[in-house]
């Protein structure tokens, strides 16, 4: 076991109100993952969205050969499988040894469904970052 500070995504957590967030972090478990760990692979049915909160994961896709790193403490995956389902579009792996914010799928849709403004701002922060790392490629 390691141990280091963290910080939650700020700039998600600004964007919510006081009572959204304190729902949000009542229902993360905070997850510390080695190098190499796999947290989903692509086409696996989705259990939950992880919020890096230090180090880093890589995602990777099998029919396109894209790879893109996502390394930055805020970064949320996962979440387009969460919302429309069924399955990942890409594998992730673990780069360096990292410290997550995991949220169960059924416990995310909840929170998202009773939270629209913060589902607005969840759904933002990921999948403006993936579409600007897919668009790159």
């Amino acid at each position: 076991m390691f141990s280091f500070s963290f910080k939650f995504p700020m700039k998600l957590f600004r964007s919510i109100d006081a009572g959204a967030c304190q729902s949000l972090l009542s229902i993360c478990e905070i997850q510390e993952r080695l190098a190499g760990d796999v947290l989903y692979r692509e086409g696996e049915a989705s259990r939950g969205l992880y919020m890096v909160l230090r180090g880093g994961v890589k995602l990777t896709q099998r029919k396109s050969q894209n790879e893109f790193l996502l390394g930055c403490p805020s970064e949320i995956i996962g979440m387009p499988a969460v919302l429309h389902g069924p399955c990942h579009r890409h594998t992730a792996t673990v780069m360096v040894r990292s410290l997550f914010a995991y949220i169960n799928r059924a416990d995310c849709l909840n929170f998202l469904r009773d939270h629209p403004k913060a589902a607005e701002a969840i759904a933002a922060s990921s999948d403006l970052q993936l579409h600007a790392q897919e668009s790159a490629a």
